[in-house]
């Protein structure tokens, strides 16, 4: 609900973000530091939540001033925070939301750039809502498939791992190419 009336709040006072993602990709940001923030704040690890706010508030700096170059590094410093609160004892699930977040953050405003180095775009809308669509598919299959492997404790071997780690860039590598194939 409280999503439904950020979107409605934001599209009465912006009006000329009515086509742009740039609401989406500021929800995901503000996300991912609200739960990195209260992640820190719950073991009282103030310099942790001030550091998350001032890097929340200069990636929205970032994303209104339409500085694209800042995107990454702020997304790596988001994920920086995010293994340095493991170490300090965080707790376990707000790093996941955050990490999810904020890689949904970075690939939202990564597309929007895209999209503003192309010009004229025919069926922005229809592309916009089909990348959110699956956007949103992968944060949640991303988002169940963390708190299975937080789940459980599995002990292998380093052979066993070495396999997985192939296996997994192999498949990964698949899908890339296949949706290559069918962007083509």
């Amino acid at each position: 609900m409280a999503a439904g009336l950020y979107f409605i709040y934001f599209k009465l006072a912006f009006p000329k973000y009515e086509n742009s993602m740039k609401p989406y990709v500021a929800f995901s940001i503000g996300l991912a530091a609200a739960s990195l923030a209260i992640g820190y704040g719950l073991p009282s690890l103030w310099l942790g939540v001030t550091g998350v706010a001032a890097l929340g508030l200069l990636w929205l700096t970032a994303l209104w001033r339409n500085w694209p170059s800042m995107t990454t590094p702020l997304a790596v410093c988001f994920i920086g925070l995010t293994t340095y609160g493991t170490w300090q004892g965080v707790a376990i699930g707000w790093l996941l939301f955050s990490l999810v977040a904020t890689l949904a953050a970075w690939d939202l405003a990564q597309f929007t750039h895209r999209l503003q180095g192309v010009g004229q775009i025919e069926e922005k809308a229809r592309l916009q809502r089909t990348h959110l669509q699956r956007l949103l598919v992968v944060a949640g299959l991303g988002l169940l498939a963390g708190g299975v492997a937080l789940s459980f404790q599995i002990k292998l071997d380093l052979g066993w791992i070495i396999l997985l780690g192939l296996l997994t860039v192999i498949g990964l590598g698949r899908v890339i190419a296949r949706l290559q194939r069918e962007s083509d």
